[in-house]
This record gives C-alpha cells, sequence and structure tokens, in this order.
C-alpha cells in the first residue's frame, strides 16, 4: 500500500470534514512532500528526492535516496548583457510553496528568488512529485530594473567547481550524447579529458573529447552511478547539457587511475547558440523546464521521452506507416511513370506485408521553393495522387519548406521573408545537389516562418498539397526553419521554427500523417507523427547510390540510442530499408531487422520491379513485419560500450567514430506471453553472442525460442540459462521467445 492511500484513508478515519477528493489529494501531497526551512536552508523531500537549496550562499544539492546519484553544490546562472550572473552572487533570497497539480500528476512547486538592487531577479523554480524519483527544475528572469535588458543564456543547474559543485562519480564515465537533429550523431562516448576545438573553414571542425549532448544526456558510471537530464519542452530556447573532466588529452591522459580526483564542469543550458531576448521592465523569461532523474540509465530515458510527450501533448498515434519511396533508387530523375511502376510491383509482389504507401520523394518539383511538378510528371501532382490511390495505395509526397533557391522571383519580390543575420546579410544554405554539374549545391535561403505573410505562403502551400489529396507528407532539411538570426519581431529560431510547423499541421489536418526529417530533435513533438532519428541509409548523385556498411551502422546506433523517444515523442523513423547489392544479404536482412525493431515506419526504396528472390523475400515477411507495431526495441547494452570522444562537424552535421562494439541484444516485449529478441554482430569478424534469459520479462520457468526469419524452432531454454549463437560477420538473428 502506498504512503499516499494510507495517508488518504487515515484523513477519513480521523474524521476530517467532507472534502473533494481533489481537496483530500492535496491535503495527502502537503503530508507526503516536505518542504520546511531549517536555519538558512529550505529542505524539499518526497522520499524518493531530497533538495537542499542554501538561501545564504545560492547553492543546491539534490540527492537521491537507495544509494543513487548525487550532485552537490550546483547553482543557477544566466548571461544578461553579456555578463553572466549566479545565485550565488546574490545577498538574499525568499521562496514560496506551492501545491500543484499538472499534466504531469500531484507534486509541489518551491519558487525561490534571489533579489538585489541594481540586478534582476532570478527565480529557481523546482518542482517535484509524489512517489517520483525526478524532479523538474525551471529557471526565471524578473526584470527589475528600469531599462530593458538582453538575455542570451540561462542554465537552471550548473555543476562548477568555481561553486564547490562536484558529481560524485569515481569510476570512467559514459555519456549519452545525443545530436541535435536527425542526422546528428546519437550515441554513448566515453567522457575522457578536456575539450580542444580546432576550426578549419567555415564547414568543417574537429573537436577532440566533446561531451556536449543536444536536448538530453545521460552519464554513466562504472560503479553503477548515472544521471539523466533533458528538456520537456523546446519553445523558445536550443537545450546544451555539457560535461567537462580536466584530464588533459594534449598529455596523453586518455585513462585515469581509479583512485584520481577530478574536477569538472557539469550544466544543463538553455540558449547560448545565437538566441538573443529581450525583456523589457517589469516582464519576466523562463527557461525550459528540465527534467533530472537519477536510479537507472534505461527506465530514466524512457521516463523522460513518456513525459516530454506527455507535456506537448503528442497525438494520439496513426499506425506507423508502411511503403516504398523513391529517393535512394532513382533520387531526383524519378519520373511519373517510376512511381506508377513500383505501385503495381508492390502490388503484386508483396501482397503479404500490408504496405500502403507509395512516397514521391525529391525531384518532383522545379525547384526547392518553386513547389509546381516538373515535365516529368505530365499528370501534375493532383493527377499522380489519383493514380496511386486507383492502385490501392496511400500517396506521400517530398518537400523542404524553409529553403528557397535564392534565384527564383519570389525572393526578389518578398526579400523580408527571408532570414538574415544580425549584420543584414542573408544566411544561406548550399542545397538541392542533384547533379554532377551542380554537385556542391546551390545557394538557397531560409524562410522566416515568424513573418506573417510568409506565414500566409506557408500555409497556402500547404493546403495545395493536401488538395492534390497527399496523405502522407515527409518535410525535410528543417533545421533551416530553426536558424537563430534577425526574425521577424526578434522571434528565437526555435520560436519561428514551432510556428511553421504548427501552419503546416493546421494546413493540412490532424489526418495528415507528418514525418519530420532533418529536424530539431525536439521541438517537433506535439506536431510531428513521425520523425528520422537518423542519417541516409546511403547516399547518391544523379541517380547512382553510393552504398556502404558504415551508414548502416550510424543509422543502427542511432535507432539504438534514441530508442526512448520512439511511441512517446512520436513514431521513430530510421530511414528506409533496402536490400540490394552491394549490401550482402547478411546486411540487408540487419537493416531490415533495425528498421522494424525501431517500431516506426518500414518503408522500401529498392527497384521493386528488379528484385527477385531471397532479397525479395526480406521484404515480404508477414511475421518479421507484424513486430512493427510503434514500440521501439530496448537496446539492453546501451551503457556497455563507448564510442571515442571524437567530433567532427562537416557542413552543420554531427559525425563520430563509431566502433564496432554497438549495443548486440535488442529486446521488444510483444504481449503477456510472448517477446521478441535480437542478437547483432556489428563485428567484420564472425562472432559469438549471448543473451541472458533471466532478463526476459515473461515471468516463467522456461522458454521456447524460434528464429523468425529463418523459420525455425531453436529449443527452449530455462530462464536461468544462457543462449548463445554464432554469427557471421554483419549478421542478425531475430528471435521469438514464449512461455513454454
Amino acid at each position: 500500500m502506498s504512503r499516499l492511500l494510507v495517508i488518504l484513508i487515515a484523513g477519513l478515519i480521523v474524521g476530517s470534514p467532507i472534502l473533494t477528493i481533489n481537496d483530500i489529494e492535496k491535503r495527502a501531497i502537503e503530508e507526503a512532500i516536505e518542504v520546511y526551512q531549517d536555519g538558512g536552508s529550505v529542505i524539499i523531500d518526497n522520499g524518493e528526492v531530497s533538495i537542499i537549496m542554501d538561501l545564504e550562499s545560492g547553492k543546491m544539492d539534490f540527492a537521491w535516496y537507495d544509494g543513487g546519484m548525487q550532485i552537490f553544490k550546483g547553482v543557477a546562472s544566466a548571461e544578461v548583457n553579456e555578463n553572466w550572473i549566479y545565485s550565488s552572487s546574490y545577498p538574499e533570497a525568499t521562496w514560496d510553496e506551492l501545491t500543484i497539480e499538472d499534466e504531469i500528476g500531484l507534486g509541489k512547486r518551491v519558487d525561490i528568488t534571489f533579489s538585489a538592487e541594481y540586478m534582476p531577479h532570478l527565480i529557481e523554480s523546482i518542482t517535484i512529485y509524489w512517489e517520483e524519483r525526478f524532479i523538474i527544475l525551471e529557471l526565471g528572469v524578473f526584470n527589475s530594473l528600469e531599462t530593458e535588458i538582453l538575455i542570451r543564456t540561462m542554465r537552471p543547474l550548473e555543476v562548477n567547481p568555481k561553486f564547490e559543485g562536484t558529481l560524485n562519480f569515481d569510476g570512467e564515465v559514459l555519456a549519452l550524447v545525443n545530436g541535435y537533429q536527425s542526422w546528428d550523431y546519437a550515441g554513448v562516448v566515453r567522457a575522457v579529458g578536456t575539450d580542444h576545438n580546432i576550426e578549419i573553414g567555415d564547414q568543417f571542425n574537429l573537436a577532440l573529447s566533446d561531451v556536449t549532448s543536444w536536448w538530453v544526456q545521460s552519464l554513466y558510471e562504472s560503479t553503477k552511478k548515472d544521471m539523466t537530464a533533458g528538456a520537456l519542452t523546446a519553445d523558445r530556447w536550443k537545450t546544451t547539457l555539457s560535461y567537462r573532466e580536466t584530464t588533459d588529452l594534449r598529455k596523453g591522459d586518455f585513462y585515469r587511475s581509479p583512485d584520481e580526483k577530478v574536477d569538472f564542469n557539469w550544466y544543463v543550458q538553455c540558449g547560448g547558440h545565437g538566441e538573443n531576448v529581450a525583456l523589457a521592465p517589469e516582464s519576466r523569461l523562463d527557461s525550459e523546464r528540465i527534467y533530472l532523474s537519477s536510479g537507472n540509465n534505461l527506465d530514466d530515458l524512457e521516463k523522460y521521452g513518456e513525459l516530454v510527450g506527455r507535456v506537448n501533448n503528442a497525438p494520439d498515434r496513426k499506425r506507423p506507416p508502411n511503403g516504398w519511396c523513391s529517393w535512394y533508387y532513382y533520387f531526383d530523375t524519378v519520373t511519373e511513370e517510376d512511381i506508377l511502376s513500383n505501385a503495381r510491383a508492390v502490388k503484386e509482389k508483396l501482397g503479404d506485408v500490408p504496405y500502403e504507401y507509395i512516397q514521391i520523394d525529391d525531384g518532383w518539383q522545379v525547384s526547392w521553393g518553386d513547389w509546381t511538378p516538373n515535365d516529368k510528371f505530365p499528370s501534375g501532382m493532383g493527377g499522380i495522387t489519383e493514380k496511386i490511390h486507383e492502385s490501392g495505395f496511400k500517396a506521400g509526397i517530398w518537400l523542404a519548406p524553409f529553403l528557397v533557391n535564392e534565384k527564383l522571383p519570389l525572393v526578389k519580390e518578398h526579400p523580408d521573408w527571408f532570414l538574415k543575420d544580425r549584420g543584414g546579410s542573408y544566411i544561406k544554405y548550399n542545397a538541392d545537389a542533384g547533379s554532377i554539374e551542380n554537385l556542391v549545391g546551390s545557394p538557397h535561403l531560409c524562410l522566416d516562418a515568424a513573418h506573417p505573410e510568409a506565414q500566409v505562403w506557408l500555409f497556402d502551400l500547404f493546403k495545395k498539397v493536401k488538395e492534390w489529396g497527399y496523405d502522407y507528407i515527409k518535410i525535410d532539411f528543417l533545421f533551416a526553419g530553426a536558424y537563430e538570426g534577425a526574425h521577424y519581431e526578434n522571434a528565437t529560431g526555435t520560436e519561428a521554427f514551432r510556428i511553421g510547423l504548427k501552419i503546416i499541421r493546421e494546413a493540412v489536418g490532424d489526418e495528415t500523417y507528418i514525418l519530420g526529417c532533418g529536424a530539431p530533435i525536439l521541438p517537433g513533438v506535439g506536431i510531428f507523427d513521425g520523425n528520422r532519428i537518423g542519417g541516409d541509409t546511403f547516399y547518391g548523385i544523379a541517380g547512382h547510390a553510393v552504398m556502404n556498411w558504415l551508414q548502416l551502422v550510424w543509422v543502427a546506433r542511432n535507432t539504438a540510442a534514441r530508442y526512448f523517444m520512439g511511441g512517446n515523442m512520436y513514431y521513430n523513423d530510421p530511414d528506409v530499408i533496402v536490400v540490394r547489392w552491394p549490401y550482402s544479404y547478411n546486411e540487408a536482412k540487419t537493416l531490415a531487422t533495425v528498421c522494424v525493431l525501431c517500431g516506426g515506419a518500414n518503408i522500401l526504396s529498392d527497384n521493386i520491379p528488379e528484385l527477385s528472390g531471397e532479397r525479395l523475400a526480406l521484404l515480404n515477411d508477414p511475421e518479421v513485419y507484424s513486430l512493427s507495431c510503434g514500440r521501439a526495441a530496448r537496446p539492453l547494452d546501451l551503457f556497455e560500450q563507448g564510442d571515442l570522444p571524437l567530433k567532427l562537424v562537416l557542413s552543420g552535421t554531427e559525425i563520430r567514430l563509431t566502433l564496432s562494439q554497438m549495443p548486440q541484444i535488442w529486446y521488444l516485449p510483444v504481449d503477456e506471453a510472448t517477446c521478441a529478441v535480437a542478437l547483432f554482430n556489428w563485428s567484420p569478424l564472425p562472432r559469438h553472442v549471448k543473451f541472458d534469459l533471466s532478463r526476459v520479462e515473461l515471468e516463467e520457468d522456461s522458454y521456447n525460442l524460434y528464429d523468425i526469419w529463418e523459420k525455425t524452432d531453436l529449443g527452449e531454454y530455462s530462464n536461468s540459462s544462457t543462449y548463445s549463437v554464432a554469427l557471421p560477420r554483419h549478421a542478425v538473428q531475430l528471435i521469438k521467445i514464449t512461455k513454454s
């Protein structure tokens, strides 16, 4: 029986006045979550988490019970008028307590206000919930001055040796690093050394030992201590989380001894990426809401993903789409007949799996920004939609709505619709590189979705697309809509981006499936149905594919590291399934398995009329594809390996060196009696892969194992045994486990 229920019953037994259930709940919360002042400190405690705020020093202690993580003496800080101010800089602080009920649950919020003459107020809000192991932080700045101030950065939590801050990690730290947008690296890296950057031109730089993560980060230490933190919202700010040890790579100190004392900085930062927000006198500005937890990395990440979806009103999910996409075979050379011939082939040759979408990708339009059909689509986009529907499929289409070719008349007619930097120059992105002659891409300008006239243009564009009859819309290169610059009415890039996405959603309606791509990971939650969470399966120029195993590994690694987003924030989209040469048969099977276990879209992109034999069979197995039901598989060994802390940034995309020791064991519950486990060999050599059956959550003494791809029984195993398989290079075994 929970303490909350005990308190409720006790209140009724002692004969309290008749109360509404809400009043009873609030009274129980007041009893169950303690908030009190002890000397110069405020203590907040719910039996799972304890926070101590020292009102005199402005420093915060966080402690988790049951041997969890601790953070000692963190502070809050903000960059105001190009100067940093800290909660520890203020001579006094006051606090208020409020019992709350919000979309997360019942709890208490404590607002601690730091004030001083000639300084704006800092307000640190700490929210704690009944029987939850997480807390929510939010930092506010109130302009108590007589003049406007400019805010660039807000840090709801900063752990810094300068303020006696420390994390009680004792051994080597692994960090889950999440990239800014779809294609960026997501994975687990070894957190070693300080950060050294090498700038090489505008489009390329190198960072040694960079453990900065966008939106969410999880730290894991070898003695099983851990911490997970992340932004729940992305309404105004871009959020980063950074961990820095003082180990010096220049001295070759890649590893430290277990007893070595290591200092570090760690902070959660909203802004600092070009945002400039003017705050008028007597006005308040808040950071994003920050989740902070300790207990178990995977559990905490899954709770984080679930809360992000809840806080941002992620819609009830439509069924994740299965279908075919034109890009990875035809690229921008695609024609109307290519689309229709593949639709016929999918229907005739792949009838065992319910593929329902035919998606036209880049190449149908005159130009990026001129979204009218070119002469390769003589029926027009409405006409080909009718033909797709007549063949028994739903129709999908691709656009890049925030990029416009600078040569188009639209730019000359409406120059103020496009984003400029604060010096007055257009911000450009080289894109649309669809031919050998235009290999490096042509300059495109970025639509400022905060501009009212640009909003009308954007709405009319997608209303037209919807009138053409499209059921599925893939919007790409979306990061361009979130660039920072001189946006209309000083909106931040994130604000402008969300405005644009909401306009697109309004134009196409809730019934249309929207897939984001090249998108900042967090701001699309509540708007997207699906979102790309990895890089392209392979690249191509002028109709010629360039495929390799490393790109497949990139897709798989991102799918594993971002699994907790799937089904919570949106459907994870791992990119397409391709099974043709030069992928080997085992590699093609591995890619198909990764995509199925992602739980999101299963989109094919081969030339289906040309496929036959065992390659075609990889796309037509209903037993395999039935596993794709919206939930993403959990990589059980995600934090057992780490990549090197080396980052390249090429044209804005983060790239890291990935080792072959990626997560090998992916676990997917199916129902009360069944689960699926995929065992991967990422190595270039044959390898035995083992799975401890005690990790199965079916609670049975023994299980039957069955190879789903090969359709063979593997025998009966006890729940205390270990299953082992010898896998060839780059191979996978997909197992169904059922109660005996």
